[in-house]
């Protein structure tokens, strides 16, 4: 009996003991179904199985990039560009022909090619230092207000002080003030030629690397040169010749130390300066 036959002889067999009063034979029924069930149903997928291997077809491996969330600027750029990738190995090369060569000729080998697919940066990125001075946050406007603590006000006697019994306390006073900075957008138009851009690999390495730190090399420029241009800054002055010293930065320290009683958060110096220093 085939497995089919035996799933119709069980359905058969349950079909006609339904309004049975003798359970005994309706659950040995229903046992004999389900086996017969199971067994037609592990028939069919192996067929399907075997069917499926005689029509296996070779298909395209699915783009990981299309549904993932890009991972870097650079990934994201090559992810909406709709461009075909660049062909990617060795050259190949053709014979001349048949034939024999005179003792006198000179031997030649053919030359076979190889691309090296890496991205060699012909500069050294220099380490940026003043943008991790500063702190960031977002904000939702377009400018940002915010307070400046002026230099203590000693009204009556100095503060603080010692104070004696029923006495009057000295008075002092710490100035605010505010200021308002306008946010400014340093951008750039990032430009390669079609050669490059059809290469994705390049043009992701060289959006993520290069193209990166010449922004941030921006940001940097700018933040430094605000820097030194906000008014108010005490000028240090160099008393060796128009040179650095260490001990014109010591005493910038102390200028700083004595006018505010605060300690300064760094220093900054040229490395020229630096080179004399040292």
């Amino acid at each position: 009996m085939t497995i089919n036959e035996r799933f119709e002889s069980a359905k058969a067999a349950l079909a006609a003991l339904k309004d049975s009063e003798d359970a005994d034979a309706l659950q040995s029924a229903i046992d004999e179904y389900k086996a017969a069930e199971s067994a037609k149903k592990s028939a069919d997928e192996a067929a399907d199985l075997i069917k499926s291997l005689d029509n296996t077809v070779t298909t395209k491996e699915p783009d990981t990039m299309t549904d993932a969330q890009p991972k870097s600027l650079g990934e994201f750029a090559v992810k909406n560009l709709d461009l075909t990738a660049m062909r990617a190995g060795s050259a190949k090369s053709a014979g001349t022909g048949y034939g024999f060569k005179a003792a006198t000729d000179a031997h030649t080998s053919q030359t076979i090619q190889v691309i090296d697919q890496n991205v060699i940066d012909i500069t050294s990125a220099r380490e940026l230092a003043v943008r991790s001075l500063f702190g960031a946050e977002s904000i939702s406007g377009n400018s940002i207000k915010y307070f400046i603590l002026g230099a203590k006000e000693a009204v009556s006697g100095g503060a603080p002080a010692v104070t004696a019994e029923g006495a009057a306390k000295p008075q002092f006073h710490i100035p605010v003030s505010s200021n308002t900075a306008t946010l400014s957008k340093i951008a750039g138009w990032y430009y390669e030629t079609d050669e490059l851009i059809e290469d994705n690999a390049f043009l992701r390495t060289s959006i993520d690397n290069r193209g990166l730190f010449e922004l941030d090399l921006a940001i940097e420029s700018y933040l430094l040169t605000t820097l030194l241009g906000t008014s108010g800054l005490g000028a240090a002055t160099y008393a060796n010749g128009g040179n650095v010293s260490a001990d014109d930065i010591f005493n910038a320290m102390m200028t700083v130390k004595g006018a505010s009683n605060y300690n300064a958060d760094a220093i900054i110096i040229n490395p020229a300066d630096y080179g004399r220093l040292r």
